[in-house]
């Protein structure tokens, strides 16, 4: 055997008993931070669609205001009822994504509009669709909405906690045609 190293198991034995404690120690780090990061999400979530209520819902003309607001997380995920329960002081009507139907009006061709499931009032759909730490009180947010028709759009926000609240830092629109 010239030229060749012979394996050391007693090295590798070393190097793998030294490296569980680091490991074990570090684990329950990761369990903590999950749900702290969930209610952080929540948060961010709950500071955004607020943001959105105020905007879209708040329209001059009654006819143009819609009735419900459908909130979607990523696409086509449902809010936990906890979660949709953040919103009982608003005069808004909030349901989960799932109880919105969308559907064709009559005598105009390929024209949508969301509604109700069950009641068939008119709606929007409002949508996070990502959220990306860019720094642990920094974050970006891509968020839509959609309405029926070309009544679309979708929005980046940045938003920083400062005093243990998010506060928006900048907003850009862009609509959906």
């Amino acid at each position: 055997m010239t030229g060749r190293t012979r394996y050391n198991g007693t090295a590798m034995r070393q190097a793998v008993f030294l490296l569980i404690p680091i490991v074990l120690a570090l684990a329950p780090a990761r369990i903590v931070a999950g749900p702290v990061r969930t209610a952080e999400i929540n948060d961010i979530r709950e500071y955004i669609l607020r943001e959105q209520f105020s905007s879209l819902g708040n329209a001059k003309k009654k006819e143009n205001r819609p009735v419900w607001f459908f909130v979607e997380f990523g696409r086509g995920q449902d809010p936990d009822d906890a979660f949709l329960r953040r919103f009982s002081d608003l005069r808004h009507k909030i349901a989960p994504y799932s109880a919105a139907r969308i559907d064709r009006i009559p005598g105009r061709f390929a024209y949508r509009t969301v509604v109700h499931r069950r009641t068939r009032e008119k709606g929007m759909i409002l949508s996070i669709r990502e959220i990306r730490f860019l720094q642990p009180n920094d974050a970006r947010v891509s968020a839509a909405f959609f309405r029926g028709g070309r009544d679309a759009g979708s929005a980046t926000y940045e938003v920083s906690r400062r005093d243990g609240k998010w506060r928006l830092r900048s907003l850009r629109w862009s609509d959906g045609t």
